[in-house]
């Protein structure tokens, strides 16, 4: 009973949690332009790559090291002026994500 207790308090905490870092993004986000997707990309694996004692996986170190180079790529792919570059670094950015599924197993 005071397992189950301490469960809900904690899922309770995480919730609040969880608001606050994603309230700002949500807030600009706009369903009209591919940027607000990539946006929420980018803060996910933001989220997802900055604690590493965080999950089980064995190979969670070179995740995480993929995580933070999809981010790496994200944002040459924002900060490019030339077309023809960005697009080389979006199409480089998706492949990098082909890798997401072992991320969970």
């Amino acid at each position: 009973m005071l397992r189950k207790i301490k469960y809900k308090i904690t899922k309770i905490k995480r919730g609040f949690s969880s608001l606050v870092y994603w309230l700002p993004v949500i807030w600009k986000n706009n369903w009209w332009d591919y940027g607000y997707l990539l946006g929420l990309i980018e803060h996910q694996l933001k989220l997802m790559s900055r604690d590493s004692n965080k999950s089980y996986s064995v190979e969670w170190d070179e995740c995480r090291e993929e995580m933070k180079y999809s981010l790496l790529l994200l944002d040459k792919f924002n900060n490019e002026e030339d077309w023809n570059m960005e697009q080389e670094w979006f199409d480089e950015f998706i492949d990098s994500l082909k890798v997401m599924r072992k991320w969970w197993d």
